[in-house]
Parts: structure tokens; sequence; C-alpha cells
């Protein structure tokens, strides 16, 4: 699993900062296990299967009279072997592959040879254990109260017509992304944009590795790089990753995205060395089917294929807020109803330290666990900004699911065989907040597939009103809990706060407190608390008065309110300010 430095990488002067995949956990994390590359390569192979209507004195000779002349004449090919399989049976071996339609002009010439009763291009087959849709801890109902649950959403909408741009590395082709293993675009892939363009230094040729920058061709030319001692570290094909935790579709093979009917655009922003604050910019705007310039001031062509959502599972960790520039990029994103999700980061700091994920109107996203914790790494809201939602990234150390079915320490989504140059599609895992972004991406295109005119903030504040709360994180350091599709979806209805949740009673040891809901509209049907101190849950303070203790001398005291309505209603979370007690 690529291991990222989590040092930032400095721009080029003038540039504002450099972003780098979120998805790298802190280096002591144990390992995990190796992607698992698919064993299929094509399900068609150079084999005739010739049929006799009897059994044959010499079967080889008669299959090979049968086939030669006319794989000759079709296709130019050549027979290689001939096996018998029964008296009746006899596999004859090309030494070409067939085209779809050699293969049945050859079918159908063999099949009207005098003996013959049928001919077919013989098939390859595949463990059925190749499926690993059933493993996805962070998709799948079944493996436990923290997953997306997505499969249980899929009744209701898949995501079909909802596009998802992806700010990452690229794509890299794929079976289950694009339906191919020579192509970045079909499939659940339409065509997207590479804006690299930013020439380096260290050792590679330019930031991209393709020399040619912007252009239409976002493939992912591989992020790899060699320490001081001459240690490769391999490209991690991010992007291709990311994209199939969203939308990898559903073939009863490999894995599978959370929203399996919706698409993928590939946005190209991050090369060997992290990506420019410029170019990531310049994306956003030609993602959302605005204007943008390239470095030489020439005009972009537009989009012709506007986004409904953007994943940004990219950060810096510079500690500057979220830059005019981008800012202006988000709202205008944010004006055409268009949510961007983005990755926390892996800092175990205050995500106020990371942009863009700092930014307001975006959707920020922690990562979660296996068993509904904060990740360690994850960075985290405060009070000043707190987080919107947490979703699956992982724990980074190795954790066996329930059942022995896959690896629940990570997630596990589409990559690439490659060590500095595109290799084959396989199935990989990682850990991050780059991996959680993705799972709360692909319910955002869910939600945008049932209610197209949603915005962010009615996205946002669905998911939020339905996640399965975590058993010990704040809606304000996590965000309201972990992100659940069905839940999500059943939501129609929001509520207004007229006024915060407040405290009553004297601020000192011994004395209670009193609870205040504030005021809602509609008024809610029911109401539970949480009391916090320093921001963090007292265990079973859940009540509407709190006495307090000695272990609140000297710490602030602040009350989590959570409002319930009928059904249809997203429940909402609120937080009243906090006291210091004597």
């Amino acid at each position: 699993m690529k291991k990222w430095s989590v040092a930032v990488f400095v721009a080029a002067a003038g540039l504002a900062f450099s972003a780098i995949p979120a998805q790298a956990a802190p280096t002591d994390i144990a390992p995990l296990p190796e992607p698992t590359t698919p064993s299929r390569i094509k399900d068609t192979t150079r084999t005739i299967l010739v049929t006799f209507d009897q059994s044959q004195q010499n079967p080889k000779a008669s299959a090979e009279a049968a086939v030669a002349e006319i794989a000759e004449a079709v296709a130019g090919a050549s027979v290689t072997s001939v096996e018998p399989v029964t008296k009746t049976i006899v596999a004859v071996t090309l030494d070409a592959d067939l085209s779809t339609a050699e293969a049945a002009s050859i079918e159908a010439q063999v099949s009207r040879v005098r003996g013959v009763k049928d001919a077919d291009q013989a098939t390859t087959f595949h463990p059925a254990d190749t499926d690993y849709e059933k493993g996805l801890w962070g998709i799948n109902a079944a493996m436990g109260k923290y997953s997306v649950a997505a499969d249980a959403a899929w009744p209701t909408t898949t995501g079909t017509g909802v596009i998802v741009g992806v700010l990452d590395t690229g794509i890299t082709a794929h079976p289950d992304l694009t339906g191919s293993y020579s192509s970045v675009v079909g499939g659940n892939v339409i065509a997207g944009y590479d804006f690299i363009d930013y020439l380096g230094a260290g050792g590679r040729t330019d930031l991209g590795g393709d020399g040619d920058g912007y252009d239409a061709d976002p493939t992912d030319e591989g992020d790899y790089s060699y320490d001081s001692n001459g240690q490769l570290s391999p490209s991690s094909w991010h992007g291709t990753h990311v994209s199939g935790t969203i939308a990898a579709v559903r073939n009863d093979s490999g894995v599978v995205g959370v929203a399996p009917g919706a698409q993928i655009e590939p946005l190209r922003v991050l090369g060997w060395a992290g990506g420019t604050e410029p170019d990531i910019i310049r994306a956003i705007y030609w993602a959302i089917g605005s204007q943008s310039y390239k470095p030489d001031g020439t005009a972009l062509p537009l989009n012709p294929n506007p986004v409904d959502v953007l994943n940004l599972s990219l950060g810096s960790n510079d500690k500057k807020p979220c830059s005019a520039a981008m800012q202006k990029a988000v709202d205008a994103a944010a004006a055409k109803r268009i949510p961007m999700v983005v990755a926390a980061g892996n800092y175990n700091v205050a995500l106020s330290n990371s942009s863009p994920a700092n930014c307001k109107n975006v959707i920020s996203v922690t990562a979660s666990t296996y068993t509904g914790g904060k990740a360690s790494y994850s960075n985290y809201g405060t009070a000043a900004m707190p987080a919107t939602i947490a979703a699956p990234g992982g724990s980074g150390v190795h954790t066996a699911c329930p059942g022995s079915v896959g690896e629940c320490g990570a997630i596990l989504s589409t990559v690439n065989t490659g060590a500095t140059v595109v290799g084959g599609p396989a199935y990989g895992y990682m850990t991050g907040t780059s991996m959680a972004a993705p799972h709360v991406a692909g319910v955002a295109a869910l939600l945008k597939a049932k209610n197209p005119s949603w915005g962010p903030a009615q996205i946002a504040a669905a998911m939020r009103g339905s996640a399965n709360r975590m058993p010990s994180c704040t809606a304000v350091t996590c965000g309201t809990g972990v992100v659940n599709a069905p839940n999500a979806l059943k939501v129609s209805k929001f509520f207004s706060l007229k006024k915060n949740p407040s405290i009553s009673g004297k601020y000192k040891v011994g004395k209670k407190l009193t609870a205040k809901v504030g005021s809602w509209s509609p008024s809610p049907t029911r109401v539970t608390y949480q009391w916090l101190r320093d921001g963090k849950i007292i265990s079973g303070a859940t009540k509407s008065k709190y006495k307090l203790v000695k272990k609140d001398k000297k710490k602030k005291i602040s009350l989590q309110v959570t409002v319930f309505g009928s059904a249809g209603y997203a429940y909402r979370i609120a937080v009243s300010s906090s006291h210091k007690i004597k």
C-alpha cells in the first residue's frame, strides 16, 4: 500500500499550495494485505470446441480437418494443437486471437461440415469467489452498523443519471470501472480532462509524467518516487481507487461502488509530487461547466458534461485558511447546486489546518473505523469549524471481518498492478480520509438522483440528519455520525433552528445544570441530550439535567441537543456555548 510523506510539498513561486492525496495514514500503522489481481484477462479463447454427431474413428484428425482450412481463410490462423475431450468432442486451438465476427464465421462454417453437430469458441471460466462485493464492509448493510449500507439503497436508486467529478490522480482502465482492460473511457467512466501543466524537477520530466500539459486524456501516469537511498515507492493509482468506491460497476465480479449507476468524470490534478492550487481551481470551474483558462491564457473548451457532485480526496497541511480564490471556486459550485465532498485530512489535527476541507460550503468528511470510532489519523472538527460527516476510511490496522469475509481495517477498491508505468487492473486496500470521502460522494450521487433540485445544504442536511451516531465521537469532532445511504434517501423535510440550545444554572462543582432545547421549527417530537466536557462526551450524561462533579473543575461544559421529528424529517444536532466550571 502506498505510504505518503506527511510533509507538505512546496509549490512553485506564486502558487498558494500543493495538494497531495489524502489517503495516507501515519507510517506507524501496520501493513495491510497486498492488492489482489483479478485472474480474468478475457472470457474468450483461441480454442474451438468441435462436437460431432457420433463417435469418430480418429477424432483428432476429423476435427483438425474440419477447422484448419476455414480458420486460415477467415482469420489467417493456423492450428497449434488438437486435444480430444471425448469421442465426440475435440478442442482445436489456433495461433491467433479471434474477433467476434471471425469467431462467429468459423463457428458457422465448421458447423456445416458433414458429421459436425456444432462448433463453439471456448470460454474461460473464473472462480466464483472473485466477487468481492460481500466483503466490502464500508458498503454492505450486512457488514455492520457502521457501513454506508449502500446496497439497501439500491432498490430506490443506484445514482443513474448523476455525474461525479473526481479531482485526483486521473484514472486507469479497469473492467469494474471502464468495462475495459485498455480504455479509460467506457462503462461508468465518461471523458474527463488532464489539468496538470507544471514542469518540475526531482528525477521526473514533469509533474504529470506525460510531458504534454493540459489535454483531454486523464490517464493516471503514476506517482511513483525514489527516496534518498534509491528505494522505490510505487505508484498509488489513487484516483482509480477513489473512483471505484464511488461508482464501480455492479457486475457480479470484483468490487462495487456506493452508486453503481452513476458516472465518473476523471479530472486529473495530482501528479508525482501533488498538484497545484491553480490547476485544481481550473479543474473545479471546468467540471461545473464554467469557463477557465490554460496557464498560457487560452480558454479551455467548455465541459460538455458538467458534474452533479464533486469529490476531492486531497488536501494540504499548511495550516492556512481557505484562500479567497479557492473559496470563490467552491461558492461557484454551490451556486450551481453542486455539492463538493472533501477529505478532512490525515494528520490528526483540526481540519481547519487543511484546505480545501476548511473552506465554507464544503462537505468535510472524517474517517471512521469498522467499529464506529474515529480513525486515529483522521483530522477532526472543532467548535469553530465542525466536521460535516464521517464515513468508512479504515483503522489501518489489520482487522478480520466477521465470518472471515474480507479485511475490515482498510477499504478495498480498484487499483492497478503497475509500479512505475500503468500495468493491469487489480484490487487493493487503502486507508484514509481519501477513502472516506468517496463513500459520501457516492451517497450524494444517490441523493441527487432522487432529488435533482437539491443543493449542497440539503444534501449535507439529509446525510447529517440520518447518519448512524458514533459511540464516542461528537457531532462537532466527527460529524453527526457515519453516513447511511438508505436513511438519507428517506429524508424529505428539515428542521429550522431559530434559537441555539443553552444551559442554565451555576457553573460550580456540586451544582446542577439544566438544558434548554432552544427554538425549532417545527417543534420536535423528541429530544435527546448529551453533556460534553471540553468537547468530549461525558459517559452516561444524557438527561436534561447534569450535576457537576470534581472532574469538571476548570473544564468547559457544553450541551449537545438532538431533535427528531415525524416521518421524513432529518434529525438535527446543535451544540450550546461552553462554560468554564469553578
